[in-house]
């Protein structure tokens, strides 16, 4: 290479990086190609082009880039940047490769033991996981988000253990308010669910609407209050503070002044969440107004493509989007299936098109012990906004509930795919035949949106049970029609309709124990549930292939996989 050459490229690089710090993107990419031109092999040409691949979402091109740079410049770097693309690639084993090779120069680079332990924890190798966050602990005893990390990732090993971290985190951040708040805001669950553990209640379900809320942890309860008083003295307004009084308050049963803290929220910051928090009277009876015609505005057809005109009375509601029903739908039908009394299931889907939605009928039509319906819409939802659609999804879901309640005029149980039945529904009917309304209601709960569990909703075709949908579909349709879908807004709207109806008219609940929604895969357990990274830990294959702290539900969720392959080729053979 010829010093012209070297002097060119150098120019064009420098130029690459000045623009590329000022976010002017064309023109840097324009630059470090151009380097290239001099240089075809110029590493920090590779490098730079591959991180705005990278950040444009451009992921092929971005790994093609990355992998040739760092094959002739292996720095630190470029393996951090290519191990996020990878990450982002959903290609997890490769991300740790890079940030091995990374720890293997540089041990105590607390950022890539980070990146490593959280992969662990997407992975569901918790013990991997525990150990780096336990490496990173140590190396900085102060750092908050790890340490609540790690108390999480402990709580059901060692109780003690995790609260001792917290309780150490705390005594090391006396001086930081809202380091505090975020301690004292997960020290006072593993407390309160302690409490109810050692005095032989379960921890995670209420068996009564008085059982909710904290009964032994008032002391924290007033320390949380009394540092966002602190942080409103140190921050004037800040968004945090208020969100802190409106949950002291909610959880004091005063849901006015709660609602008053929540409007603040919003008021400075850009919460959707706190904004859809209504417990005003004013605001319920505007919902009185929504006939069906007004609950679905704004909402696509629905779609009847397989009717049943004859059920049981009590129907399955799996309601998912197309890649659901690929990924989690297809195990948990095979788990209804796998039953001996034969069931009735309706399946909807969110954005099935013409060609998914003839796969899903042919698919179920092999399912011989489930009587099945299947209706479809096809939203246009905004490209590239997860966020929005899985909002959409599980909110719009409680509308098309209550339209086929009224459809079907059967007992409906709205369930989360994600889940598998381990013994037959027909327990899980029988149980609750007498309930207006049957669901998870949550102990020791620190916000609205977080008391009533929307993953298994029975609903009974009786008065009281219709109103109290009514109002549910009726709360998510006024936000989804003033452009307001926050993520947890259907559980949210559960618990808020439910508060806003007087005694006498309030739906009789069936409360769901740990032996009806099972987390820990008992042999007795009725639906055994995932959550978190369980429920992706379930698609790594490798993990049953090593054997890595694998679940009884991953075990049973391969089971059924390997079926569903069987049942694919049957329907590629014709």
């Amino acid at each position: 290479m010829t010093n012209k050459q070297e002097n060119n490229e150098d120019i064009y690089l420098r130029e690459g990086v000045h623009f590329l710090s000022k976010g002017f993107i064309s023109e840097a990419k324009e630059s470090f190609n151009n380097a290239l031109k001099y240089n075809p092999k110029s590493s920090p040409a590779l490098h730079n082009l591959g991180l705005i691949s990278l950040r444009s979402n451009n992921l092929l091109r971005a790994r093609e880039l990355l992998e040739k740079s760092v094959g002739l410049n292996p720095s630190v770097e470029t393996y951090t940047i290519l191990g996020e693309c990878y990450e982002k690639m959903g290609e997890h084993q490769n991300a740790l490769v890079c940030y091995k090779i990374i720890l293997k120069n540089f041990p105590k680079k607390i950022p890539i033991i980070i990146k490593s332990a959280s992969l662990f924890e997407t992975l569901g190798k918790f013990e991997k996981a525990i150990k780096l966050y336990y490496k990173i602990v140590q190396n900085e005893p102060e750092n908050t988000e790890i340490s609540i990390k790690l108390a999480w990732l402990l709580w059901k090993k060692n109780r003690h253990d995790a609260i001792e971290i917290l309780e150490k985190c705390l005594l090391l951040n006396k001086t930081n308010t809202l380091k505090k708040i975020k301690i004292l805001s997960v020290l006072i669950l593993f407390k309160e669910w302690s409490f109810r553990i050692k005095n032989n209640k379960l921890p995670y379900h209420a068996l009564s609407i008085d059982d909710i809320f904290f009964k032994s942890t008032s002391d924290i309860l007033l320390q949380l209050d009394n540092e966002s008083s602190i942080l409103l003295e140190e921050f004037k307004d800040h968004p945090q503070a208020y969100m802190i009084k409106g949950i002291v308050n909610f959880v004091r049963k005063k849901n006015q002044n709660a609602q008053d803290f929540f409007d603040m929220v919003s008021k400075y910051s850009n919460n959707k969440m706190t904004r859809a928090i209504r417990f005003d009277n004013e605001f319920f009876s505007h919902l009185n107004d929504f006939d069906t015609i007004k609950l679905i505005k704004h909402l696509p057809k629905l779609l009847e493509v397989k009717e049943r005109n004859i059920f049981e009375n009590d129907i399955i509601y799996l309601s998912c989007n197309s890649d659901y029903f690929n990924y989690f739908t297809k195990p948990l039908l095979l788990s209804i299936n796998n039953q001996t009394e034969k069931t009735s299931v309706h399946i909807h889907i969110m954005d099935s098109d013409t060609r998914h939605t003839e796969y899903a009928l042919d698919f179920c039509s092999l399912l011989t012990n489930i009587d099945i319906s299947i209706s479809v819409e096809r939203p246009k939802l905004p490209p590239n906004d997860i966020n929005y659609a899985r909002s959409y999804f599980h909110a719009i879901r409680f509308i098309r509930l209550y339209q086929h309640l009224l459809k079907f005029k059967k007992r409906l149980w709205l369930m989360d795919v994600d889940a598998l039945f381990n013994q037959s529904p027909k327990f899980l009917f029988n149980k609750f035949k007498n309930k207006d309304i049957s669901l998870r209601i949550r102990p020791a709960r620190l916000e609205p949106w977080n008391q009533f569990n929307a993953c298994l909703f029975g609903v009974n075709y009786s008065k009281k049970a219709i109103n109290y949908l009514h109002k549910i579909a009726a709360y998510i349709a006024y936000f989804h029609q003033n452009a307001e879908l926050p993520w947890g807004i259907d559980q949210l709207a559960m618990y808020a309709s439910y508060n806003n109806i007087d005694t006498k008219n309030k739906p009789s609940i069936g409360f769901m124990d740990d032996k009806v929604l099972d987390y820990e895969y008992n042999k007795d357990g009725l639906v055994w549930c995932s959550s978190g990274s369980i429920k992706f830990a379930a698609l790594n294959k490798s993990r049953i292939k090593n054997n890595e702290e694998v679940t009884p539900y991953e075990l049973r969720f391969e089971n059924y996989n390997n079926k569903i392959e069987m049942l694919d080729e049957k329907l590629n053979s014709g």
